[in-house]
């Protein structure tokens, strides 16, 4: 939703579900001119909040933005809204990547958890290519990570500290 969208709806919900439990509690004899008018104004702004809704991209079917900003001001792209992006898991262990050693070419979108303890990253290089994740992941923590691959070999590696040298690095092929 945008931005408007969103504070509309914050602003209605409170009157809308305030209203729909006022009317539970109405009998019958309760019912006066006021209170249709009320029901009458929940549905017009009922319809009104559907229809906002239905414009926002995403809600209505059309692609959302694929370019994210980072948290140091980076843009990049969004794997998942990428639909051509080849999903690769990959696996940050306390000094060890786990992922496959051979890819195919193309727009890769690297899933890198970190299931260990510390904290890592993910980076991938060759002379051409210098693709990294722009956060450190703490624990537990998933990052996607989009890189378009020619053919050729490929170093993948935590650029954090000394981890590479303690056995986080990899060499994968792309062909």
């Amino acid at each position: 939703m945008t931005g408007g969208a969103n504070r509309l709806a914050r602003r209605l919900m409170p009157s809308i579900t305030y209203s729909m439990f006022a009317m539970k509690h109405y009998s019958p004899s309760d019912r006066t001119p006021d209170h249709a008018m009320r029901q009458a104004r929940i549905a017009l702004l009922t319809v009104v909040a559907i229809a906002l809704l239905a414009l926002t991209p995403g809600c209505a079917g059309e692609e959302a933005d694929t370019e994210l900003e980072t948290e140091t001001g980076e843009t990049v792209r969004d794997p998942v809204q990428v639909p051509d992006a080849e999903r690769i898991d990959v696996t940050l262990d306390d000094f060890v990547i786990e992922m496959p050693d051979t890819l195919e070419p193309g727009t890769i979108a690297f899933v890198a958890t970190n299931r260990g303890t510390v904290e890592h990253s993910f980076e991938v290089e060759n002379g051409d290519v210098h693709q990294r994740i722009p956060d450190e992941l703490r624990s537990g923590e998933t990052q996607e990570l989009l890189a378009e691959l020619e053919p050729g070999v490929y170093r993948a590696y935590c650029p954090v500290e000394d981890h590479a040298e303690r056995g986080m690095e990899k060499q994968i092929v792309v062909r």
